[in-house]
């Protein structure tokens, strides 16, 4: 599972959409204006070496958590009572596993998505004042 802030995930996924990508399930808890985004197991060996060239030093990075990890997703129908909510729902056939968001394309856009926030900063400013006022009374 990959975290990083919600912004960035939102506009990560449209250009995984863009660039036609398949992409798996991410929780979004906009409390914390904060994502997951669900990927293959074993991503959290090669999530360093896949930033590593895209992403500046001095720019927090989005984590890969790994297996003693977890978080609490909320239900797959939306309910006003959880703190979070579903970017995209997972995708369940009976008998197969949901698909996820491969790590290579996503850290690319990731890396596209930062350098797109960073030059319309309003975007970001925008989400960011909502969920304050969402979170103070």
């Amino acid at each position: 599972m990959v975290l990083c802030r919600q912004p960035l995930a939102e506009t990560a996924y449209r250009f995984l959409d863009l660039y036609e990508q398949p992409v798996g399930p991410a929780v979004v808890i906009p409390p914390l204006m904060t994502a997951a985004v669900f990927v293959p197991a074993g991503t959290e060996d090669r999530w360093p070496a896949l930033l590593a060239s895209q992403w500046p030093d001095d720019v927090p990075r989005p984590s890969c958590l790994g297996r003693q990890h977890a978080i609490q997703v909320p239900p797959p129908a939306f309910s006003p009572s959880s703190p979070a909510r579903w970017l995209i729902p997972p995708e369940i056939e009976i008998g197969f596993p949901p698909h996820l968001t491969s790590p290579v394309p996503l850290a690319r856009c990731l890396s596209e998505a930062r350098e797109a926030l960073r030059e319309r900063p309003e975007l970001h400013r925008r989400r960011t004042r909502r969920a304050a006022k969402r979170v103070r009374p």
